[in-house]
């Protein structure tokens, strides 16, 4: 493993904008130092820090501090820090609302740093959706191989026979959703024009760069699952197991990593496969992915996997 010398990150800090700090994992045994570094857009820790009340600066510093044991289902580190502080100090909390409100500011900042705001969908509009998914579902769960344009045909038919107000209601949703629409891509595309600047910065060094944006010292792009603990514990899926079958496809395909967490992984094929070998690979994937629901018909677009 390498240490990322200083005037790397300072060149990536230049890139982005921001200030490079250093990526830890948090796991039901604690703190794990990565040795990796992490860059993002929203407000980095010293900011947040100021940027709060007096009391609130104290019962930060001593959450840290402190590194109390909190289950794996608390993993983020800002739900940690607010857990703490709700057991440590709840007559504090509740004389003082304005914490309770940064707290939730603070962690909207590591959690949506993009400020987007998914619009609320009218309740009416969410079950007929759901119902006409489960209809859909229901009769192409045994229709044979998967067609995506009839899928969308079908969903599109029964919507034609909701009644008039519910398409009138959809109808009225729908600029406010394809506004969201557009913003998330937007904020998807400068997310991955970041990683290729710093990817591009990286060239010939022993480094690797994914996410939004981690830079791990080692030259095997593989090792990012191990960083992040990747598995699909669910289906007793190891992370040497992924990584394996993952190495398989890498050997005939070729494998560009371009996410990963504790139970997803996002890449994109360098040679896309076609005919029966494009079946083939995408029956591979489904096996060792099986919340894929379906193999992937289309292997050009970036191939995300993941365990629930």
């Amino acid at each position: 493993m390498h240490k990322i010398p200083d005037d790397v990150i300072q060149a990536i800090d230049r890139i982005l904008g921001t200030e490079g700090r250093t990526y830890l994992i948090y796991s039901g045994e604690g703190q794990i130092d990565t040795d990796c570094y992490q860059w993002s857009r929203h407000k980095s820790a010293p900011e947040l820090f100021k940027s709060v009340s007096r009391q609130l600066q104290e019962a930060m510093a001593e959450a840290q501090s402190a590194q109390v044991e909190m289950p794996i289902s608390l993993s983020d580190p800002m739900t940690r820090m607010r857990k703490y502080i709700y057991l440590k100090y709840p007559n504090l909390i509740e004389k003082h609302d304005d914490l309770v409100q940064e707290l939730e500011v603070a962690d909207e900042q590591i959690r949506n740093p993009s400020g987007l705001n998914r619009p609320a969908i009218p309740p009416e509009l969410i079950k007929t959706t759901e119902k006409i998914q489960n209809k859909v579902k229901a009769e192409f769960s045994s229709a044979g191989e998967f067609d995506l344009e009839q899928y969308i045909h079908r969903i599109r038919e029964l919507w034609k026979e909701e009644p008039e107000e519910v398409r009138a209601k959809m109808e009225a949703f729908q600029p406010e959703l394809q506004a969201y629409i557009n913003a998330s891509e937007k904020a998807s595309r400068q997310k991955r024009d970041r990683l290729a600047q710093v990817r591009s910065l990286l060239k010939g060094k022993p480094f690797v760069a994914y996410g939004s944006v981690i830079v791990a010292p080692f030259e095997d792009q593989f090792e990012i699952l191990r960083i992040e603990m990747t598995t699909g514990d669910n289906y007793g899926i190891s992370t040497d197991a992924i990584i394996t079958e993952l190495k398989k496809i890498d050997q005939v395909y070729g494998i560009d990593i371009l996410d990963a967490g504790f139970d997803y992984v996002v890449f994109r094929l360098l040679n896309i496969p076609e005919g029966e070998d494009a079946k083939s690979l995408g029956q591979q994937l489904l096996d060792l992915c099986p919340d894929l629901f379906e193999a992937p018909s289309d292997l050009s677009e970036k191939i995300e996997l993941w365990w629930d």
